[in-house]
């Protein structure tokens, strides 16, 4: 018996080619394969300097709270210390974040971070900074990070939306960093160490860090803000309670010593005692 052939017109072949390739281009996208390497909304909220520094392959690490993304490696113990800060730091008496969402860490490279504070003009000589609600952590191979850079971090993170002055932020991040690490060394066992101050060697200078409302250039002197600014919140041994009214009251501008006196019942001798406390010693040629 004879078989029967198809002839097609080039109309008719044109029409077969161009179904057959919008077909598999439409599996292509929609394909589960395709999806979770591309995964847009990964990245949604990372801040796009910050992105533009991070290789796309490189997968991204989530928790609760926030994905990690960076090449430098080490996410998932990024994200153990990150998880532990941000639940210390509720107990402490924090507030909760306003925004719905995860955050972002970004781990970077020496080479990175180097781009990073100069394009963001971070003039931090630590080694974590924050970008809006990006944290950028630098990383070192083979060096795990600090728990006091993401302790610090996340609890300036935590505080972003709570309207505070340069000093009260920084002395809360600077203290509570420190007393979360020590609860995650006393939890895991682990040393974590704690970062070395900048060093200050020349004439004196005496400034009370209410006084800023930025970082100050000299490095001497921005180590001295630093200092007086932990050694003034951790002077203050407020509990949970007391923090909240604190960061609340200073949140809508009102004056420390009036919240102190007022709304803490703090003695006036006492109220005197941080007023000292605050006023900056350094040494500055």
């Amino acid at each position: 018996m004879k078989k029967s052939t198809f002839q097609a017109s080039p109309l008719q072949i044109v029409i077969l080619v161009s179904g057959f390739t919008l077909m598999t281009y439409l599996f292509w996208k929609e394909s589960p394969r395709r999806m979770v390497v591309a995964a847009p909304s990964e990245r949604a909220g990372l801040h796009r300097l910050v992105a533009s520094l991070i290789d796309e392959k490189n997968p991204v690490k989530k928790s609760g709270h926030f994905r990690v993304h960076g090449s430098a490696g080490g996410g998932a113990e990024v994200i153990r210390r990150a998880e532990h800060a941000w639940f210390d730091s509720n107990v402490r008496g924090l507030p909760e974040m306003e925004t719905d969402g995860l955050g972002h860490i970004a781990l970077l490279n020496a080479a990175e971070w180097a781009v990073f504070t100069d394009k963001a003009e971070h003039d931090s000589d630590r080694r974590s900074g924050q970008i809006d609600r990006t944290i950028v952590l630098v990383r070192e191979p083979g060096r795990p990070h600090e728990m006091t850079d993401v302790a610090h971090e996340v609890v300036h993170y935590r505080l972003e939306d709570a309207g505070l002055p340069l000093w009260a932020e920084e002395g809360l991040a600077l203290h509570l960093g420190v007393e979360i690490t020590l609860a995650f060394e006393r939890l895991t066992g682990q040393r974590a160490g704690e970062s070395a101050e900048l060093p200050g060697v020349r004439r004196p200078v005496g400034q009370v860090i209410m006084d800023f409302d930025r970082y100050p250039e000299d490095p001497a002197v921005l180590a001295g803000f630093y200092r007086h600014c932990r050694l003034f919140t951790k002077a203050l041994k407020l509990d949970k309670e007391q923090l909240q009214v604190y960061v609340h009251a200073l949140g809508r501008g009102e004056a420390w010593d009036g919240v102190l006196a007022d709304s803490l019942q703090m003695p006036p001798d006492r109220i005197e005692q941080l007023r000292k406390l605050a006023a900056i010693t350094v040494h500055v040629e």
